[in-house]
């Protein structure tokens, strides 16, 4: 076999081990950046997790609460907002300051048994 037939393999193969939603490779995350203020990353957490993000997974005894890790904490909650807004247009711009305290990832920021949501767009 040639060499760039094994590449190509190589090439399939990985994508299909990624994640995938309806056969479509997932591509980003929304997470918090490393910048964002405690106090923007405090106001934050609390809006989304009173308008509409379910935030059990990061309170006590969810597999994403990390009580000394607000940032990683947050995360999750602006990905699981972005996640199920990104169809009708939601954008990951998050948060009060100059360039907010959201960004776009392509690095899937899941780690143990706290799993982030990925939809393919």
């Amino acid at each position: 076999m040639s060499l760039a037939k094994v590449v190509f393999a190589c090439i399939v193969l990985a994508l299909v081990a990624g994640k995938t939603e309806g056969g479509t490779a997932c591509l980003e995350w929304c997470v918090a950046k490393e910048t964002a203020t405690p106090e923007t990353l405090e106001e934050s957490f609390d809006f989304f997790c009173t308008h509409g993000v379910d935030c059990t997974p990061v309170h006590a005894g969810g597999p994403c609460h990390q009580p000394s890790n607000r940032r990683a904490e947050l995360s999750w909650v602006f990905n699981e907002h972005y996640q199920h807004t990104k169809v009708a247009g939601g954008r990951c711009d998050y948060g009060g300051g100059p360039g907010g305290s959201s960004m776009l990832t392509n690095v899937d920021p899941s780690y143990g048994s706290c799993k982030f949501t990925c939809k393919a767009a």
